[in-house]
């Protein structure tokens, strides 16, 4: 499209260095609730289904609330100005968590937070649209998403690491303050293209967006996406949630050497699986079209469940160690491709709401029931399942999911069929 073709290499590279500080930010504020979450649900004496309502219901319903008006901002505005609005109240929120006293201080500026996320990732990826033409889009998408790898990596070692020394309350503080800055480093040396700044004069108004979103949902192949990438992160966020817990209560590990080794394994694993994941994509596109990169979707989820049950299922920490990392980089992996799939199919005029349903579907489906869920279901055989064994049950219950994973995005690839059969032909 245009923005591809006017946009300067170097001026395309340093907009996405940009866009990838502001993602690796929202993952340090993210990751600060799930990194001491049995500090703070110890001191607050909270159940695992409470535990799991700050971190996935509560934050789910919200921001599945605020993502779809805030994607349509990102259609309409000056995307640079929202994307650093945005960036500057969640993390201000952020900071405020750490001032929380009560279960339901926590609650309240999680939801807060949760509001501001949610625009995030549908105005950064409208703006890597407007710029990079679509053979770079996977690549560019999935670069983008890594940076949420590096935030992992950062927050469950430092995090856990601050949190063990300082407190959780601290750990909130400090994961809030890198937002701040960056916001204002955005506004004044970020200079976007004529028509990312205004919009393109997208014709979609404040009245026409549940329209527009059920148009977009009625798609023959995004409806597809939206179903398969709910399921991914469902089974996916479930998981990477409650990992630290299972290690310290399963195989009595302390909170440093459990954030350490999900550091690695979520964090540094998938900026590998991230950007494997674009390479892969861009060249399953140039062979079977846009097909090529669902099916590389469905793959990955299967070699997600594998990696994810063998995690949970051994007793051999080696083996626990070898899934975690390996649940990282398939966990990912999807993210890119599967914007990159959207930006393809969706209307210019209509992207912005396209990569807001995205979120809010996979954080509404993935963050609202995936926690909350295992949670529920670790407290109802608590009883009969000593130690972590029933959150590891309750773990790899949710995970199977991952099948119908991987059915969905194949029955989507299929439906799309003709590059398929061209290249086979």
């Amino acid at each position: 499209m245009a923005g591809g073709n006017v946009t300067k290499d170097s001026s395309r590279t340093y907009i996405l260095i940009i866009l990838c500080l502001v993602y690796f930010c929202y993952t340090l504020d993210r990751n600060a609730i799930v990194v001491s979450q049995e500090l703070w649900r110890k001191e607050f004496d909270l159940t695992d289904t409470q535990v799991g309502m700050i971190t996935g219901t509560a934050y789910g319903i919200s921001y599945g609330l605020a993502g779809i008006p805030l994607g349509w901002a990102a259609d309409r505005f000056n995307q640079r100005s929202l994307l650093a609005t945005l960036l500057t109240v969640w993390s201000a929120l952020t900071v405020l968590c750490g001032l929380g006293t009560a279960y339901v201080h926590l609650l309240l500026t999680r939801i807060g937070v949760a509001a501001a996320e949610s625009g995030g990732g549908p105005t950064s990826m409208s703006i890597i649209a407007d710029v990079f033409p679509p053979e770079r889009r996977a690549s560019a998408a999935s670069t983008f998403y890594a940076s949420t790898g590096l935030g992992a990596l950062l927050s469950f070692s430092v995090g856990a690491y601050v949190a063990a020394q300082w407190g959780w309350r601290a750990l909130f503080i400090l994961s809030g303050l890198p937002g701040l800055l960056l916001a204002a480093i955005m506004l004044t040396t970020m200079k976007l293209p004529h028509h990312a700044v205004t919009g393109q004069g997208r014709a979609v108004t404040l009245a026409q967006i549940p329209a527009a979103a059920w148009s977009i949902l009625r798609h023959p192949i995004l409806r597809y996406i939206y179903v398969g990438a709910g399921l991914y992160t469902l089974a996916a966020t479930g998981f990477s949630i409650w990992i630290i817990s299972f290690l310290v209560r399963k195989h009595g590990l302390s909170l440093e050497i459990a954030g350490t080794i999900v550091a690695v394994g979520i964090g540094l694993f998938s900026i590998a699986g991230l950007l494997l994941g674009g390479v892969l994509a861009d060249q399953a596109r140039s062979r079977f079209g846009l097909a090529g990169i669902l099916l590389v979707v469905a793959v990955a989820a299967l070699v997600n469940l594998v990696f994810g049950l063998s995690a949970i299922l051994s007793a051999n920490l080696v083996v626990v160690i070898l899934g975690v990392c390996g649940f990282g980089a398939s966990g990912a992996l999807f993210s890119g491709p599967t914007n990159a799939a959207i930006s393809e199919l969706a209307k210019p005029q209509q992207r912005g709401i396209s990569f807001a349903l995205f979120a809010v579907l996979a954080n509404l489906v993935g963050s609202g029931i995936g926690p909350i869920a295992i949670g529920a279901i670790a407290d109802m055989t608590a009883a009969r399942s000593p130690g972590g064994q029933s959150l590891g049950s309750a773990m790899a219950i949710i995970l199977m999911l991952q099948l119908l994973t991987a059915s969905v995005y194949w029955l989507g690839a299929r439906k799309i069929g003709r590059p398929l059969a061209a290249a086979a032909a």
